[in-house]
């Protein structure tokens, strides 16, 4: 038996803040198509590539979805993280997450889509000190995005770009000034740290 498509999709599971001021916190998200929370042990394993980068960043999660990476950056001592997501019942439940959590002087939530943002519509004076690049598989968005970011001058040399993608995807990183940092994988996806070419 079909299930019609609920209009206003309710919590169905939560995302859980591994460390930090909110450590132990598990947050509702929706059950929506697309969204795709990091794991537990790829976020454990990013944040501890970023030890050491993460207090007083200022960060962009360009595809928050469940907000899973802005939550945990902020909850690590990140100074700013602004939260990008097209979904409008995604964005929903990213407020109520933030206000729940009492971090709206942390993170400042955009809705709309990531390729309308720039510099100026985020209110930003310098390049991202950390990027989050983690949008919905087989849509052709990651490099289209990095693109975005360059054009608009949102990184320099010594910005973070974590980049997770599937595992059919092949990106020629040189080819967009870019150098690995740290990467991973696991059977449903590869994921990575990326700096542009000094």
């Amino acid at each position: 038996m079909r299930h019609k498509k609920q209009k206003n999709p309710s919590p169905s599971g939560h995302i859980r803040i591994i460390s930090g001021r909110h450590r132990g916190r598990k947050l509702p998200v929706l059950d929506s198509a697309g969204l795709r929370p990091t794991t537990d042990r790829a976020k454990e394993t990013l944040f501890n590539w970023l030890q050491g980068h993460i207090v007083d960043a200022v960060c962009l999660d360009a595809f928050a979805g469940s907000g899973s990476l802005a939550f945990e950056a902020a909850s690590r001592g990140a100074s700013k993280v602004i939260a990008c997501e097209l979904n409008s019942s995604a964005c929903r439940q990213l407020k109520q997450n933030v206000e729940m959590l009492d971090l709206s002087k942390t993170i400042s939530l955009y809705e709309g889509s990531a390729f309308e943002i720039d510099s100026v519509k985020l209110a930003i004076t310098k390049p991202f000190d950390i990027v989050f690049v983690d949008p919905p598989f087989k849509q052709q968005l990651l490099v289209a995005f990095l693109e975005h970011l360059f054009k608009y001058n949102m990184i320099n040399e010594n910005t973070l770009i974590y980049c997770e993608h599937e595992p059919d995807l092949t990106i020629d990183w040189a080819e967009l000034n870019l150098s690995e940092v740290r990467s991973a994988r696991t059977s449903g996806f590869i994921y990575g740290l990326y700096q542009l070419e000094r």
